[in-house]
């Protein structure tokens, strides 16, 4: 009813418009602009102000049509408007409240250590007794309250909204990620001692900042991997069509997607540790046929040595480091559309979510190795960000474009150019995106780095303006005269009192141009 009572009041407005803008053409048309500039001008004028009144009310329509659209997606989604109001509300009290929501912030985060605590604690202790039940725990506790919240229509209503997978499952994650990219190991990071902090505290946190972001990336490295083995498994053509037809596919669907997030479960942790298992017991082949690609790689590249230029090869080689997905990818091609589609997933989700399962922290890593593999583990959420952006454009465009011959060999083609070393596509999207100050700005309190990044932003921003102050301090005092070059003000006094030296000009002598004198010469 709301949406139709603005509709109908955009309408009048559109409508009094109209109307105005008819009375002022009217009055217009009726002077006699013949009589004063003459027949062509008062054709022109006419013909302009007909196509400035068609245009508005083109225009006009548009808007409408626009705004009617909007107010309708708004009333049949309410979860967008909830979802767009909080975020107004969060930026308000966070501009407002800034001081008094970071102390909540950090009572809460000690409340929830301390819980973790109590609750790792009480783990342990089931532990001595059942192994088993110490695992099953926190598994069982989630699952009785979402039976709990399954009970009452209106929790249930909201699970099964198709919506929520992609808010909760793409887009929380997904900015959260990108929070994580953003740089702090620049010149711009070193934080300089303030009045109240000495240079240790000052080195201490920067430290724990970083600390702090490492873990949040490999965090969300496993989610990502994690939901990508669910992606691949529901991608399979036959379960592809099949599974959306299932009854409470969207509820089980949020409800994974929940007990992937929700932090005291570890759900992607645990999916880790069995496809580790799985791969190292069921399946040694993969990491067989791996070894022997990669001893293969020296071989070609010495080789090529022997007939191409070393720019070439070490091109080429470059090429060859992702040789098992290009093998994985290339019968792809000459597949059908829907194996395709399939091979898509499996390029593109599956080998990279098994390479970020095996760089992420497991029971049988060191600390050393941890260290090793953060420079890729930051790669590949790179690459989960990258192809986030990729596959959110492909599926707004897949229901147009699909018939199209050829469309999935180019989604083929643009997952290898994101993937391969070769390119590193992946990496340079996703560090334009971390790297934009406006993207910084609004994600900055979702990283545990948050004052770090605060308190360089406002170092630049003092530097900035302390260059910007020396060099108005040393520019010349110049003037600039029509059709000339800029030159220095004579008698020119800058800011030292010092009064520039005037150069005395040189009187140059006039030729004599006087008949006789040139006679005579």
């Amino acid at each position: 009813e709301m949406a139709v009572q603005l509709g109908e009041l955009a309408k009048g407005a559109v409508a009094v418009v109209y109307t105005r803008s008819g009375e002022l053409y009217d009055r217009i048309a009726a002077m006699d602009m013949t009589a004063t500039f003459g027949p062509e001008f008062s054709e022109d004028l006419s013909s302009a102000m007909e196509l400035s009144v068609s245009a508005g009310v083109a225009w006009s329509k548009v808007l409408y049509a626009i705004g009617t659209a909007l107010l309708v997606f708004f009333y049949d989604n309410p979860e967008v408007v909830a979802v767009l109001l909080f975020a107004i509300m969060l930026y308000v009290l966070t501009k407002l409240l800034g001081r008094a929501l970071h102390r909540v912030r950090r009572w809460l985060s000690d409340k929830q250590r301390q819980a973790d605590a109590r609750f790792q604690a009480y783990r342990q202790r089931m532990a001595q007794k059942s192994r088993w039940l110490a695992l099953l725990l926190p598994h069982l506790l989630f699952a009785t309250i979402i039976v709990a919240a399954c009970v009452f229509p209106t929790p249930r209503h909201y699970l099964s909204n198709p919506n929520l997978s992609f808010a909760l499952g793409v887009v929380l994650p997904w900015l959260f990620s990108v929070a994580s990219l953003i740089p702090l190991d620049d010149e711009q990071a070193v934080i300089s001692p303030t009045a109240t902090s000495s240079k240790e505290s000052a080195e201490a946190e920067l430290l724990n900042a970083r600390s702090s972001m490492s873990d949040m990336k490999r965090s969300w490295l496993v989610y990502w991997a994690a939901l990508g083995l669910f992606f691949t498994i529901s991608e399979i053509p036959i379960l592809r069509h099949v599974l959306p037809l299932a009854p409470g596919f969207y509820l089980a669907r949020n409800i994974l997607i929940l007990w992937l997030l929700v932090p005291f479960v570890k759900a992607a942790v645990t999916i880790q540790s069995a496809w580790l298992k799985f791969v190292v017991k069921v399946s040694p082949l993969l990491s067989q046929s791996t070894a022997k690609v990669e001893q293969t790689t020296p071989l070609i590249r010495t080789f090529a040595g022997l007939f191409l230029p070393a720019a070439v090869v070490d091109r080429i080689a470059k090429f060859l480091e992702g040789a098992y997905v290009l093998l994985l990818a290339v019968p792809f091609f000459f597949s059908p559309r829907f194996i395709m589609h399939f091979g898509c997933a499996l390029v593109g989700v599956l080998v990279p979510a098994h390479t970020s399962l095996s760089l992420t922290p497991s029971p049988g890593k060191s600390a050393s190795s941890l260290r090793e593999s953060a420079p890729h583990a930051t790669q590949w959420l790179q690459y989960w960000v990258a192809f986030v952006l990729f596959h959110l454009a492909h599926e707004l465009l897949e229901v147009q474009m699909e018939s199209l011959p050829f469309w999935y060999d180019f989604e083929m083609l643009v997952i290898l150019y994101l993937q391969l070393p070769a390119y590193r596509a992946a990496t340079a999207w996703a560090s334009t995106i971390a790297s934009s100050d406006t993207i910084q700005a609004m994600l900055t309190p979702l990283t545990p780095a948050r004052s770090v990044l605060k308190q360089r932003r406002a170092s630049r921003a003092t530097s900035t303006a302390t260059e910007l102050e020396g060099h108005s301090s040393v520019t010349p005092n110049v003037t600039r005269e029509r059709g000339s070059k800029l030159r220095p003000r004579p008698n020119a006094t800058r800011k030292t009192g010092v009064t520039a030296p005037v150069r005395p000009v040189e009187e140059k002598e006039e030729p004599n141009t006087d008949p006789s004198h040139m006679k005579e010469e």
